[in-house]
């Protein structure tokens, strides 16, 4: 990234008062955007909604950093908001997965940073034959493989019999709600999948739910995870998955069966379980700062399906724009600050700290830009 001396110093002091929790000095004008969006990830849209609102009250009133900046953060999916920022409509990207052919963004031109960690959900909503609502469900991976690649169609299939001897299951077709577009979620599905499920074979080049299941389109498309969970919530005998956070009361969870054979809930401390315990993550050899996780690994009480969420930002290149990643850098700074170190603080009761390697990680990550 170029900057002039002056750019370099304020950052420079910048990082210093923010780590120090002193004052920042005043604002050179030119140095810093006043506003910077962001565009992407509707599965860290929670955290980035509550860490945001922390972060404009913070540098309109102090905070360590009183430089008068104002983030906002619009869900779509992670390939529309890489697209963003490789166009320059967006100042940083929220995303779940690396780029794909559709953009330029490079491991040369931009920076991924990890932020937090979160359970991706499966819920359901489902009734017996005679009306009751049926309140938990226990599923394995090759289950719910089967079920959302369409090879499972009736609730009352033998393979969810067995995992629910006691349960009145009735013989209701299985609606299977997915995510339209470049969905980062849907991509970590189809990893988890290929991971810990026998003889699953998905698409995982993108998040695009029909290539991902090589062409076969089952269940009904939805524009976003609030939307999944709306459709669910609305459809009976459906079957989604989302981020914890978005997850409406009302739906009922479904109990993953993790590596140690246990069926476990997805929950903050759940998460936090397997991430703690699934010790050092690989990073990619390519993206630096993104981690690969062993979704086999044996971990007591952990929830299994547990991933890591990122912000993307630009180094060089089209749409590039000085004053606007300096912005960006002050906001990347507080959040793993104030919101990945204590997600159910400032950033969002659904998401868990990465862990203290990671976190260190995310500050080398972002001393590039």
């Amino acid at each position: 990234m170029r900057k002039s001396l002056t750019s370099a110093a304020v950052l420079l002091g910048l990082s210093a008062s923010i780590v120090a929790g002193a004052s920042a000095p005043a604002t050179a004008t030119g140095t810093y955007a006043a506003s910077i969006v962001g565009n992407g990830s509707s599965f860290q849209d929670d955290f980035q909604q509550q860490c945001k609102k922390a972060f404009n009250a913070d540098t309109k009133t102090g905070g360590g950093m009183a430089l008068g900046i104002t983030a906002s953060y619009t869900k779509s999916s992670s390939g529309d908001g890489r697209s963003a920022l490789n166009t320059g409509s967006a100042d940083f990207a929220g995303t779940d997965s690396t780029g794909t052919v559709s953009t330029t963004l490079t491991s040369a031109n931009s920076v991924y940073i990890p932020i937090a960690a979160a359970p991706v959900a499966f819920f359901f909503n489902l009734k017996t034959a005679g009306g009751t609502v049926i309140s938990g469900l226990n599923l394995d991976s090759i289950t719910l493989s089967k079920i959302f690649r369409g090879d499972i169609t009736y609730w009352d299939n033998a393979a969810i019999k067995t995992q629910n001897a006691t349960v009145a299951l009735p013989h209701y077709l299985i609606s299977v709600q997915y995510r339209s577009g470049d969905s980062g979620t849907s991509k970590n599905m189809f990893k988890y999948f290929n991971a810990t499920a026998a003889a699953s074979s998905w698409n995982t080049l993108d998040g695009i739910w029909v290539n991902g299941n090589k062409g076969t389109v089952v269940g009904t498309s939805n524009s976003g995870g609030s939307a999944l969970v709306a459709n669910v919530v609305a459809t009976a005998n459906s079957i989604g998955y989302a981020d914890l956070s978005d997850v409406s009361s009302t739906l009922k969870l479904v109990a993953l069966k993790n590596a140690k054979g246990a069926y476990v809930k997805p929950t903050a401390a759940a998460a936090t379980a397997f991430i703690s315990g699934t010790g050092v993550l690989t990073e990619d050899a390519t993206y630096k700062g993104v981690y690969s996780i062993d979704w086999t690994k044996q971990v007591t009480g952990a929830y299994q399906f547990t991933i890591l969420t990122y912000m993307l930002a630009k180094t060089s290149g089209t749409g590039f724009d000085a004053p606007h990643n300096a912005s960006v850098k002050a906001y990347a700074t507080y959040v793993v600050k104030n919101c990945t170190s204590n997600p159910a603080g400032k950033g969002s009761p659904g998401f868990v700290s990465p862990g203290a390697t990671v976190i260190a990680k995310a500050n080398a990550q972002i001393a590039k830009l």
